[in-house]
Parts: C-alpha cells; structure tokens; sequence
C-alpha cells in the first residue's frame, strides 16, 4: 500500500520523540518508565495519523462491494442455472460433449470474477501496512531503551524471551 513509503516520515518523527525523551532522562531527571506514555502515544498516534484518512473511502467502498456482490450474484447465479440446465443429463444437447467445451471455461471464469468481489476489502488498509508503520515508530526508540536500562535487566529480558 502507498502508506508504507511514508514509514521515513514515521521514523523520522520516532527519532525526534525519543531523542526528546532522551534529553529529559538525561539532563531533567525523567525515567524511561515515566515517560513510557509520551513513547506508547507516539506509537499510536503516528499510524493513526497515516492511516486514519483512508477510512473516509470505507463507506464508498462498502456500497461498491453490495452493489457488485448483488449484480454479480444474479449474473452468477443466471449463468449457473443455464449451464445446469443444458448440461445435466436430463437436457444434455444430442452428441454434446462436454469435453472441450467453453461453457465449463466461462463457469470457471465467471466464478472467479465473483470471487474478487468477494474478496474486496471494504477498509483500505492491511496488517503488514499497520505493522511497517508501528515498526517505523518503534525503531528509533529501541537505542533510547537499551541506553537507560542497566545491563543486567537487559539480559534478564533477553533470556525470558528466549526460553
């Protein structure tokens, strides 16, 4: 999706916030844990920044799903009962074979189709956009993190999610 190219924007902003966040536990006396929220918020509130205007089109979108699953669904469900009916035994054209006939390529083709629509998604935005933005927002905060936390507290960490 386009909001990932905006992820050096996002980075960019984390850098600014952690090196804010920085300053004050280096020379105003704030803790890591005091100052958590500001990080957290930050977090949250850069993707939401980037992906909140792409909702607007959810509504536009959702109409477009409904209009297309019940236009499709008619064609479809036409199609599917044409081809029953000249296909079942009962109604088989004399001599036809059904082998090498376009009519299975269309009910395939058209079944297709109808998949697509309903698959469309009606919010314009996926997990892996979400996950490169927050990833993009977190990254310049990990120095930060690994600076005021004493050592031992970091490897205890490490070795419980190791284990």
């Amino acid at each position: 999706m386009g909001q990932n190219r905006l992820c050096s924007i996002v980075f960019a902003g984390g850098a600014v916030i952690a090196s804010q966040v920085g300053n004050a536990i280096a020379y105003d006396g704030a803790t890591l844990d005091g100052m958590k929220f500001i990080l957290i918020g930050y977090g949250i509130l850069a993707v939401l920044l980037f992906v909140a205007p792409l909702l607007v089109m959810t509504p536009t979108l959702m109409k477009a799903k409904v209009q297309a699953l019940l236009s499709y669904g008619a064609l479809v469900s036409t199609h599917n009962q044409s081809f029953a009916a000249k296909w079942t035994n009962e109604y088989a054209p004399p001599g036809g074979e059904i082998l090498g006939n376009p009519d299975p390529s269309s009910l395939i083709d058209l079944g297709s189709s109808f998949q697509v629509v309903q698959q469309m998604r009606i919010v314009p935005v996926n997990r892996s956009t979400l996950i490169i933005l927050s990833t993009a927002a977190i990254l310049p905060m990990i120095p930060l993190v690994v600076l005021v936390t004493p050592a031992d507290k970091l490897i205890g960490a490490l070795l419980k999610m190791l284990m």
